[in-house]
């Protein structure tokens, strides 16, 4: 039985060619299940190849995940940029990376629409650009208004603890964009941090920590190119010879096969 990772991270990387090395080094860090992007700029360009994780991406966002967890592709009838899976971990449910830009045009009909095209339980993670006290901002703006809203409307659960997520590179002040939101089900599952390194973003990312060990069951396979097979042949003659082929005879033969293969 083989430990599966388990935890999540979530970050505004500002370039995924730009800070390639960080997000290695996170992934080497943190060995995540999943990693949501956002911000990924690669407009035309193949996103980049990491070991051991499979990549989905999708209009400036993107998901990264190992290759041991159990997921689908999800392509939600949307105009907002999104990244979505459905994914095993645990228990099954929806993870989503999503980028609200600012001048991107957000509607509630959107968010609704939106969530009403994924199988719930979901896992919302990525950079709302909304600000409201509820998640840590000292104002309340129009896009915070609406994602509040939304936040009431669905009975999502905000995981952000009011530590900020941002720090603007001319201001060198900090607010809270990032948020991780989740359906009810899920709430218990992970713990939430802010790491403390921003990795050469203006974003700081984001831990999910799992609260549920997870383990993948590893399926013994033969390594073929070692086996001595003029050996297994002739065990094989001298076991399988003379032996009864009969219905009740399949175990035995299973058991010896085995041991022979051994």
């Amino acid at each position: 039985m083989a430990t599966a990772p388990t935890n999540i991270l979530h970050w505004n990387c500002r370039g995924v060619y730009a800070n390639y090395e960080d997000i290695r080094l996170l992934l080497s860090n943190h060995n995540p299940a999943i990693f949501c992007l956002q911000e990924t700029h690669l407009l035309t360009r193949p996103f980049p190849r990491f070991q051991k994780y499979n990549s989905y991406t999708n209009n400036d966002t993107a998901i990264l995940i190992h290759n041991s967890i159990p997921h689908r592709h999800i392509v939600p009838n949307t105009t907002i940029p999104i990244t979505a899976l459905r994914i095993s971990l645990g228990r099954d449910f929806t993870i989503c990376s999503i980028y609200l830009p600012p001048p991107f045009n957000v509607t509630h009909q959107a968010l609704n629409s939106l969530i009403t095209d994924l199988p719930a339980p979901i896992l919302l993670l990525g950079d709302f650009n909304g600000a409201h006290p509820i998640w840590g901002s000292n104002i309340t703006n129009t896009r915070g208004k609406l994602i509040a809203e939304f936040i009431d409307n669905h009975s999502f659960i905000l995981l952000n603890d009011k530590s900020p997520t941002f720090l603007h590179s001319s201001y060198k002040t900090y607010s809270c964009i990032d948020l991780s939101l989740c359906s009810p089900p899920l709430y218990l599952l992970f713990q939430w941090k802010v790491l403390d390194d921003n990795h050469g973003s203006d974003h700081f990312p984001i831990l999910l920590s799992s609260n549920q060990p997870n383990t993948a069951h590893c399926t013994p396979r033969w390594k073929f190119t070692k086996a001595n097979w003029t050996m297994f042949q002739t065990l094989c003659s001298h076991h399988f010879s003379k032996f009864p082929i009969t219905q009740d005879s399949i175990p035995r033969f299973t058991t010896t096969l085995i041991e022979i293969a051994q």
